[in-house]
């Protein structure tokens, strides 16, 4: 079934027809003091990861009713038992095949591939020691890539492998590929961020997402998800070879978040389209100079433009505030639409 054939699409189409006008951020948060406890997933994996949707326009029942009819179930586990879902090319997407750790079995063409998979990271410890002088390799010390895992999807596969924290980004991995595997749909976070991209891309017809990393080492963050989302998405065709009446997917971009505020954050807060943005934040400083004060002052940032882009900012509070700083009359006539922020 095609998305805008969809009933629950439908649904989600006819609300917003007949919503749209009145829709206000802070009026639906200021409704619901209890949204920060339904709209947000949080779990425990070494020091937490929280994520908090409850500055979307989130829908919760229509948007998981959407996800059930439209097959996400069916297709993650048609991936995870090996099926060649990307039938281009006649291949199986098992990349979680390398954060396996559990050694669950995954099925290829009906061999458990976890054996190969193991041999090659074995291999991968043992090679980090000796030193390979004029690329004069030895059999035993060459890695097996499979068809099933891209090159290019660095983050798991065997050329990042080589460092002593292999076994971070495996495990990492291996939590939220479970995570994805096993939680059902109102619950499951990969979900439920893919379901308000499709919300704000083929009902509120935006054409681009925005990540804000307030982290210079999460600079090139935006990258993993262009490959992920852009490439992945990037056709106008079904898999059934049927042409597409809606938009497959947003152009990502970013900027780490100190730069972004003195760069196009303006467009953001007071522009005339509307650009969906997801910031992110370590809770904790890898460089905790002058006691984490640095850190603080981020975070604080952080927190300042979320809420100032889910508040905005009326007429009447702008002009109070351009009165206590003096100014009256005309001057303040003349400034006060520019303070405005809807």
């Amino acid at each position: 079934m095609g998305l805008t054939s969809n009933p629950n699409f439908q649904n989600l189409e006819k609300w917003f027809k007949s919503n749209a006008a009145s829709l206000n951020m802070r009026q639906m948060f200021e409704a619901d003091k209890n949204q920060f406890q339904k709209f947000r997933y949080f779990n425990a994996f070494w020091d937490g990861l929280l994520i908090d949707y409850v500055i979307h326009f989130f829908l919760c029942c229509t948007f998981h009713s959407q996800a059930r009819s439209g097959g996400v179930e069916a297709s993650r586990d048609q991936m995870f038992s090996g099926e060649q879902i990307h039938f281009t090319e006649g291949r199986a997407v098992l990349h979680v095949a390398l954060s396996n750790r559990s050694n669950t079995f995954i099925n290829v063409d009906g061999k458990d591939v976890m054996p190969e998979v193991n041999k090659a990271l074995e291999k991968m410890k043992v090679f980090c020691h000796p030193k390979v002088k004029y690329f004069r390799i030895d059999p035993e010390n060459m890695f097996e890539f499979w068809d099933w895992v891209g090159g290019r999807y660095s983050l798991v596969c065997p050329s990042l492998f080589i460092s002593q924290s292999l076994h971070k980004p495996l495990n990492l991995h291996l939590w939220q590929d479970t995570h994805f595997r096993t939680a059902p749909v109102d619950q499951n976070a990969p979900v439920l961020l893919a379901l308000l991209d499709i919300w704000y891309i083929s009902v509120f017809q935006v054409e681009t997402h925005c990540l804000l990393p307030y982290d210079q080492y999460m600079h090139r963050f935006a990258a993993y998800f262009q490959q992920g989302d852009m490439e992945s998405n990037g056709k106008y065709i079904t898999t059934e070879g049927n042409r597409l009446n809606y938009h497959t997917g947003p152009i990502v971009w970013e900027e780490p978040g100190t730069n972004g505020q003195h760069a196009f954050y303006q467009l953001i807060h007071q522009g005339t389209r509307m650009v969906p943005a997801d910031f992110l934040i370590p809770a904790q400083s890898q460089h905790p100079i002058r006691n984490n004060l640095h850190h603080k002052i981020l975070v604080t940032n952080f927190l300042a433009q979320t809420e100032a882009l889910m508040k905005g900012k009326t007429t009447e509070e702008a002009k109070k505030e351009l009165e206590a700083g003096g100014l009256s009359g005309e001057k303040l006539e003349r400034i006060l639409p520019h303070k405005v922020r809807t």
